[in-house]
C-alpha cells in the first residue's frame, strides 16, 4: 500500500492510492474549541466573524512587513468558510485550499481584517480556467510599487483514479496597485505534471531574489512536488527548485530540479519535504522546510533548515547541535500540553527584523477532544540563533 504524506495547502490523494491518514503538512480543520495555551497564535478560524470567507478553515501565512511605501503589516492566508469548493464540489476536510484573503497589522502581532471585493470579503477567489475549484496563496513579492502574487489553483479536472476532483494543481500570478484588487496573468508559470508525468502536481511556488536590492536580477524559483517513484508504487514530497533570469521569475519554468529530499528511515523528516521559505542571512541563503516523519511510532509535523553556499543552486541539511538528525528539527509543536499547536507545526514564512532577529509565521496543528485544529502563529528567534525559537 502507497502512504502519502500529503502537505497542507495540497491534497487528498487518492482513494486508490489508500493514503495514510498522517497527511503532511496542512491539515487545518475548523476551531470547534479553545485552549488553555493559547500564546503565539495571532489569527485562527472565526476570528473574522461567522460571515467571513475564513471561518472554517485556514492556512498558509505570507506577511509583508511595513516599508517606505506602507506603514502596516499585511499578511496574506487561504482559507475556506465551510465544507464546499467553488461550484459545489465537496473539499477533502483535509484541505484548506478555497479562497485567499488579507489582514493587516501595526505589529505584526495583532491583525484586523481587511474586507476585499471578492467571495465574503475575500480578495481572490477562483476563476475560470486554470484555477476555477479553490486557490491557496504561495507567495507575495513588492515589485514597483505592486504587488505579485504566486497562488496555487485547482481545477474540476481529473486525476490518478480518474474520480478525484482538485489535484489538479496549476501554480499562477496575479498583480494588484492596492493590495487588496488583484488581476491574475492568463497562463500558470507552473504545471509540473504537463511536462513530466512522475509529477502529479506541483505546488507553493516561492520566490527569492538573489539580490534584495535588485528585482530585476536572478531569483531563486521553489516548489514542492509529490514524485512517483519504484515504478509508481511509492511517492513522496519534495522539494523543486531553479535559479533563473526570468525577469521577478513568473514566466513559464520548466526545468526544475530535485533540491531537497527526504531523510533517512525514522528521521524527523522521513514522510518527506514540503513548505518552504528561503531568506538570505548573514550572507547564506537558508531553507526553513516543513516536514513530517515517524518518531517514536506516530507522525510528527516539524521545521527544520537547510542552506545553500552556492546562491541556491545546491542545498544541504544543517547539522544542529543535540539533534541526531539533520535539519532538525529547529521548531516543534508542544506536545502533551493543552495549547493550541500540540500536535505539529508546519508552513513556516520568516522575516528579518531590524534588530538582527528573525520572525516565523507558521501554520499550528492542535488536537482537543479527538479534533484536529489549524490557526496561525508567530515565533522569533532568541539571540539571533536560527536553531532557537520562542513564540511570541
Amino acid at each position: 500500500m502507497i502512504k502519502f504524506f500529503v502537505l497542507i495547502n495540497l491534497f487528498y490523494l487518492i482513494e486508490c492510492f489508500k493514503l495514510s491518514r498522517c497527511l503532511e503538512n496542512l491539515m487545518c480543520y475548523n476551531y470547534p474549541t479553545d485552549y488553555t495555551i493559547t500564546s503565539g497564535r495571532v489569527l485562527y478560524p472565526g476570528k473574522n466573524g461567522i460571515n467571513h470567507w475564513d471561518k472554517y478553515k485556514i492556512s498558509g501565512p505570507v506577511v509583508l512587513p511595513p516599508n517606505k511605501n506602507r506603514n502596516k503589516w499585511l499578511m496574506y492566508y487561504y482559507g475556506r468558510d465551510g465544507t464546499k469548493w467553488k461550484g459545489n464540489y465537496t473539499a477533502p476536510d483535509d484541505l484548506p485550499s478555497g479562497y485567499i484573503g488579507l489582514v493587516e497589522s501595526k505589529d505584526g502581532l495583532n491583525w484586523n481584517k481587511i474586507k476585499g471585493n471578492k467571495y465574503k470579503g475575500s480578495v481572490l477567489e477562483p476563476g475560470e480556467i486554470f484555477d476555477n475549484v479553490h486557490v491557496s496563496v504561495s507567495d507575495v513579492n513588492d515589485i514597483d510599487n505592486k504587488l505579485l502574487m504566486f497562488y496555487s489553483g485547482g481545477t474540476e479536472e481529473k486525476t490518478i483514479d480518474h474520480k478525484t476532483i482538485g489535484l489538479r494543481i496549476r501554480n499562477l500570478v496575479a498583480v494588484s496597485n492596492n493590495t487588496k484588487d488583484w488581476v491574475s496573468y492568463k497562463y500558470p508559470i507552473v504545471d509540473i505534471n504537463k511536462y513530466n508525468s512522475k509529477y502529479i502536481f506541483g505546488s507553493h511556488v516561492r520566490v527569492t531574489p538573489l539580490d534584495e536590492n535588485n528585482k530585476y536580477g536572478k531569483y531563486i524559483v521553489t516548489l514542492h512536488t509529490l514524485e512517483l517513484r519504484k515504478n509508481n508504487t511509492e511517492a513522496k514530497f519534495r522539494i523543486m527548485g531553479s535559479v533563473t533570469e526570468d525577469r521577478f521569475g513568473i514566466y513559464n519554468l520548466k526545468n526544475l530540479d530535485i533540491i531537497l529530499k527526504e531523510g533517512e528511515k525514522d528521521t524527523w523528516d522521513s514522510g518527506g519535504v514540503g513548505v518552504r521559505h528561503i531568506i538570505k542571512y548573514d550572507n547564506i541563503y537558508y531553507m526553513f522546510y516543513s516536514s513530517e516523519g515517524r518518531i517514536d511510532g506516530s507522525c510528527k509535523w516539524c521545521i527544520g533548515i537547510a542552506y545553500s553556499l552556492n546562491n541556491g543552486l545546491t542545498w544541504d541539511k544543517l547539522k544542529i547541535k543535540d539533534k541526531k538528525d539533520l535539519g532538525g528539527p529547529v521548531f516543534e509543536a508542544r506536545y502533551n500540553l493543552d495549547a493550541w499547536d500540540n500536535y505539529g507545526v508546519s508552513c513556516p514564512y520568516i522575516i528579518k527584523k531590524p534588530d538582527g532577529n528573525l520572525r516565523m509565521y507558521y501554520l499550528g496543528i492542535g488536537k482537543k477532544e479527538g479534533n484536529l485544529t489549524g490557526a496561525i502563529g508567530c515565533a522569533q528567534t532568541v539571540n539571533c540563533d536560527i536553531t532557537n525559537w520562542v513564540r511570541v
